[in-house]
C-alpha cells in the first residue's frame, strides 16, 4: 500500500485484531511492544501506538510492520485522520482583502484576465 503512505492512520480494530493474530502465530503468545520492536520494525514507542490505536502515524510505519509479519495493509485495516483544509478560492475573508477580491472575481466573470 504504498500510495497515499504519508497521511496520518491507525488501525481499524479489525486491523489490530489482524496484526495480533499474526504474532500470535509468530510468537507463539501474546508479545509485548519491547519484543515485537526487538524483531520487526518500528520503535517500541511506534508498535504500541500502532497496536494500541494510541495517536496517528504514517501509513509507513504500519505498513512497514504488517510488511515484516507478511501481512498486506488493506483499506478495512485502516482509518485515516480528516484533515478539513478550507477552501483557498473562497473570496470572502481572504486574507482581509474582501473588496479588492470581489472586483477580481468580478472582472474574471467578464471575461478579463
Amino acid at each position: 500500500m504504498a500510495q497515499g503512505s504519508d497521511k496520518q492512520c491507525q488501525l481499524t480494530m479489525q486491523g489490530v485484531q489482524k496484526l495480533e493474530d499474526a504474532l500470535k502465530v509468530r510468537f507463539a503468545e501474546i508479545p509485548s511492544d519491547s519484543k515485537v520492536a526487538e524483531f520487526f520494525p518500528p520503535d517500541r514507542e511506534t508498535v504500541g501506538k500502532i497496536r494500541n490505536r494510541r495517536g496517528w502515524l504514517n501509513l509507513s510505519s504500519i505498513d512497514r510492520l504488517f510488511k515484516a509479519l507478511n501481512l498486506e495493509v488493506k483499506p478495512k485495516d485502516v482509518e485515516s485522520k480528516r484533515v478539513d483544509i478550507p477552501n483557498p478560492f473562497e473570496p470572502t475573508g481572504l486574507w482581509g482583502c474582501d473588496a479588492l477580491l470581489r472586483r477580481i472575481f468580478e472582472q474574471l466573470g467578464k471575461g478579463g484576465s
